[in-house]
């Protein structure tokens, strides 16, 4: 019987691309059970960062117990690829298409990832140059007719697929969107965008790409400052990240793809020295005074920790020009996994019912704890709990709003709120409603007022 902790914690290893450990899970776990998931994810392990042919006999094994497995018969052909084999990564994707009725939309999916494989075969070439040379050195390469060549041919190809989540459609992205082959090669620098797609610093400047290319950005709240290559890589022409817990000197980060600080080797004061677009600064929006307009404002998951949320909303207008736009993603404190603790998602809640602190916050007690927590308490001291009337008010209050969009926890978090959770909330917050306990998150996109 496999242990789904065990399984799970492999699974989050591999993602992580922590090779050693998800062997150590998942080996035992594939050797038992011939076919199982953790076949497909030692293969994911061993593609990231470890030996490729013990890749292709995972996901060999894999498909051949899971022959209709789309997720397999895409990262098969990522291996084949890899092994500079794409006729073969062709046949495989069409034989994962064969497999499956033509009518079903994974088919069309497969078949634009045969389109996507050819043109990542092309972009390699250009990317193999590029890379090379800046490894070597840096200022040699900027300036370099062939590399500079590369770049202009790697401009010219659209990026498909999730450019956020992948390596070379990122590369390509960050040609392609950039304001001119010149600002793309003076702000490059590869492991740099590597690992900002690891670390998923790319997937916000992208979920918002069409308002940010060719455009001056703020973004309050930063954090680390990795996020400067993201916007960059969505196009933006030039960045300026606050945050007040910054650390300017430490290459330490947050993983947001699997919630887990980790190295990103490089600090924020090292991307500053070798990016010229990029700006970082240790502090706040109140604290620093810029005598400078932006075109695009940028709160991401940030909203929900200022503390004097109409305070900085005021002083924000003051960073904006008659056509500034002011986006925002803002995680209500009311949902689900409002408290930023543990667990963020059913799945990690712990034995049957949660244990320990998951208790005091899981299945909105977290609502009613804040009222008893003490003082120094994570939710008082880090979190404004704004209700959504309150935040689309003070929004209002100084925007102009164009697009409101109140997104939902998923359905999976949403069958745990039974009419004894909305009673046990409304008993001591009678103002809220089934609403607010059920939005996860708000997505807005404003205008300065005029």
């Amino acid at each position: 019987m496999v242990n789904l902790e065990t399984f799970e914690k492999g699974k989050k290893a591999a993602i992580a691309g922590k090779l050693s450990v998800s062997r150590d899970l998942l080996e035992p776990i594939a050797a038992l059970n011939p076919g199982h998931p953790s076949l497909y994810y030692l293969a994911l392990a061993e593609l990231k960062v470890g030996d490729i042919n013990e890749a292709t006999n995972h996901i060999d094994s894999f498909i051949k117990n899971n022959p209709k497995h789309f997720g397999a018969h895409i990262l098969a052909s990522r291996i084949l690829l890899k092994k500079g084999k794409l006729e073969e990564a062709k046949d495989i994707l069409n034989k994962g298409i064969s497999l499956n009725s033509s009518t079903n939309p994974t088919a069309e999916m497969l078949r634009e990832e045969i389109a996507k494989l050819e043109a990542e075969k092309k972009a390699l070439s250009y990317i193999n140059i590029i890379d090379t040379a800046f490894n070597k050195n840096p200022e040699e390469a900027r300036i370099s007719h062939e590399v500079i060549a590369a770049a202009q041919s790697l401009s010219e190809i659209i990026p498909k697929g999730n450019w956020a989540r992948e390596i070379i459609q990122a590369k390509i992205a960050n040609f392609h969107f950039a304001p001119s082959i010149e600002h793309a090669l003076a702000n490059y620098i590869p492991h740099l965008l590597e690992i900002s797609v690891e670390f998923d610093y790319i997937s916000w400047p992208k979920r918002i790409h069409k308002y940010i290319q060719g455009k001056k950005i703020i973004d309050i709240g930063c954090g680390f400052g990795g996020y400067g290559t993201g916007f960059l890589c969505a196009g933006a022409e030039s960045y300026l990240g606050l945050d007040p817990v910054m650390s300017l000197e430490s290459t330490r980060a947050k993983n947001k793809r699997i919630r887990e600080w980790a190295d990103m080797g490089i600090s924020p004061n090292e991307i500053v020295a070798r990016c010229p677009d990029i700006r970082l600064f240790q502090g706040t929006s109140e604290e620093l005074h810029f005598d400078e307009k932006f075109d695009v404002i940028s709160l991401h998951n940030v909203t929900e920790h200022l503390m004097h949320l109409d305070i900085v909303f005021e002083g924000l207008t003051h960073l904006c020009h008659a056509d500034t736009k002011i986006i925002f993603m803002h995680h209500n404190y009311y949902c689900w996994n409002g408290h930023h603790k543990s667990p963020n998602q059913p799945k990690h809640i712990l034995g049957v019912n949660g244990e320990g602190e998951q208790l005091k916050l899981m299945d909105w007690k977290h609502i009613n704890f804040a009222d008893q927590a003490p003082d120094d308490h994570y939710v008082k001291t880090h979190l404004n709990r704004v209700t959504l009337k309150e935040i689309k008010e003070i929004t209002q209050k100084y925007f102009k709003v164009e697009e409101w969009n109140e997104i939902p926890s998923n359905q999976e978090t949403l069958d745990r709120l039974n009419p004894d959770i909305i009673t046990a909330v409304k008993s001591s917050h009678p103002h809220l409603t089934k609403r607010d306990l059920e939005v996860n998150v708000v997505f807005a996109i404003c205008e300065a007022k005029r």
